[in-house]
């Protein structure tokens, strides 16, 4: 099962953390997309270092949600979650939705 986790990012200073913890979790072909809102190019940066693809969204003012609608047309993932840039992600949080996942698949989740 390939998760995406979609960031969409302002480029708060909490940034970093958000990526950290997200990174950690992830499993080879799960998917990390960061989308920025037009105005903070470090969220590239910061994304690629944690292994996150970084895209440029508009400028739209609109608390992400623009960013997240883009965002979960370019995702691969089977399921995707997201995860805004000042949230973190508990450290066992995929591990749980991964199994939940497992034990019933095919339908919607929300956690």
């Amino acid at each position: 099962m390939r998760l995406t986790v979609i960031t969409p990012t302002i480029g708060r200073p909490s940034l970093e953390v958000t990526l950290a913890t997200i990174a950690s979790q992830l499993r080879p072909g799960d998917e990390h997309i960061v989308i920025g809102d037009g105005v903070r190019l470090e969220a590239a940066e910061m994304g690629a270092m944690f292994g996150a693809t970084y895209h440029d969204g508009p400028v739209a003012r609109d608390y992400g949600n623009t960013q997240r609608d883009l965002a979960a047309q370019l995702a691969t993932g089977e399921y995707i979650m997201y995860c805004d840039d000042d949230d973190t992600f508990m450290p066992d949080a995929l591990a749980i939705v991964r199994d939940v996942l497992s034990s019933q698949p095919g339908i919607p989740h929300i956690f």
